[in-house]
């Protein structure tokens, strides 16, 4: 029993942390115009994706956990399995893919001494590693 209510409050704690901390970048990047550069894009788009998996992901794993030790006795809809799947991996693939396409980006701008030919395989790697779940 003690540990489910430690795996919730764990679940409840990452959820508002990561709500949080996305929303405030979400809204210093709509507040302050001086941050509306092209080279933040996917900054923003990558604290959406994180926004959009913390808050959908762990309040379904709370209603996992809660229903395995019993905190609740409503059980779980048939289909809420397939939809927690389908969501934590759109969601995590959407939040990979933004982190490959920003390591990508550094790495084409700091490597601007060597030529594109040997930056490119780099970028093709991180796009490939987000695409098959690594």
């Amino acid at each position: 029993m003690a540990e489910g209510i430690a795996l919730c409050a764990a679940f409840i704690l990452t959820f508002v942390f990561i709500v949080v901390g996305n929303l405030l970048t979400i809204v210093l990047f709509a507040v302050d115009k001086s941050l509306r550069k092209r080279s933040l894009f996917l900054v923003i788009n990558m604290a959406f994706a994180d926004l959009m998996l913390g808050a959908l992901v762990p309040p379904m794993f709370v209603y996992v956990v809660g229903f395995e030790y019993q905190f609740w006795s409503a059980g779980l809809p048939m289909y809420f399995a397939a939809l927690r799947k389908i969501v934590y991996t759109f969601f995590s693939q959407a939040s990979l893919t933004s982190a490959a396409l920003e390591i990508s980006r550094h790495l084409l701008a700091t490597q601007v001494s060597k030529t594109i030919i040997t930056s490119i395989p780099h970028c093709y790697l991180c796009e490939l590693g987000s695409f098959s779940g690594f």
